[in-house]
């Protein structure tokens, strides 16, 4: 799966280098995945990425002195951005942090998580969105702080990790899953939602930017402010994942789905219920009347 690793140390040493570009190779799970790394030893920072092979423009960003390693997707507020023929390349985030400092960070919209590398200042910021659903798993060792996307990589250079927590394996039995940002493993744990690690002068700290309290105490609508609110969102939010790409949805007829494609505009309706009719009706025919169905079709 695409993502990213690294290691924060607090001495350099040419065997980071080496254990960040296994940490990277082991996200790479078909052909179509590459993988890379950079290190800036000065800083202590030894990381690398994996990601699709046409996706290293927005994964990969060196802007002079900043660099920015990405994984996820990220939508614009900004109305005038939407509708654009792809996403957004993360360029505009860097230039949003060189704009607004640490600060960047509140303005992100979507499910990511990222090392930025600011080389002038000498700082580096390690963060994820605001509820951690990019997840990024962590250890605190005695002489630096390792971090990926998926917990193998950890365990692929750090054999001690490669047992399991008390406490974690309670937790899976119990509700199915970890709670309070554990794992399954002893000595790794998960970045909290919206949280970001800050590393300077061989020191590093961390601090929420965000809080599900800022938006669970706005105040709260009318059942008419609600519905015009709630139509004005999704005017706003869903052509953000329009664009002249091809897209696929799931036809499930749910209200999710019915809500996403009635604001899809322009709406092609015999394309739609075409290809609706053709699925529902191959899912009740007899199989062997199938292979005529989808020649039809």
């Amino acid at each position: 799966m695409p993502g990213i690793v690294g290691i924060i140390a607090r001495e350099p040493s040419p065997e980071y280098s080496r254990l960040a570009a296994d940490m990277a190779s082991s996200l790479c799970h078909d052909s179509f995945h590459v993988s890379g790394t950079y290190s800036a030893p000065e800083l202590g920072v030894y990381c690398g990425w994996a990601a699709f092979k046409e996706e290293v423009a927005d994964s990969v960003v060196m802007d002079r002195d900043v660099r920015l390693f990405w994984s996820g997707e990220c939508f614009p507020n900004d109305a005038s951005q939407i509708g654009a023929e792809t996403p957004p390349k993360q360029k505009a985030t860097v230039e949003l942090y060189r704009n607004q400092g640490p600060a960047f960070l509140d303005e992100l919209n979507g499910i990511f998580s990222g090392l930025l590398i600011d080389e002038r200042s000498k700082t580096s910021y390690l963060f994820n969105d605001r509820y951690g659903l990019e997840r990024i798993y962590c250890h605190r060792g005695k002489d630096a702080f390792y971090f990926a996307s998926e917990a193998k990589a950890l365990l692929r250079v750090l054999p001690e990790l490669r047992r399991f927590d008390d406490n974690g394996v309670r937790d899976f039995l119990n509700f199915g899953c970890t709670i309070e940002n554990r794992t399954l493993f002893n000595g790794v744990e998960l970045l909290p939602g919206g949280s970001v690690w800050t590393f300077a002068n061989r020191q590093q700290t961390c601090r929420k930017y965000f809080s599900p309290d800022e938006w669970e105490a706005q105040p709260q609508l009318a059942p008419e402010a609600f519905e015009s609110e709630f139509e004005q969102a999704l005017e706003r939010i869903v052509p953000r994942y329009w664009s002249r790409r091809r897209v696929a949805v799931s036809l499930t007829a749910g209200l999710d789905s019915r809500m996403i494609l009635a604001f899809r505009q322009p709406f092609t309706i015999q394309n739609f219920v075409t290809r609706s009719l053709v699925r529902w009706a191959h899912r009740w025919t007899p199989k062997y009347q199938r292979n005529s169905l989808s020649c039809a079709a």
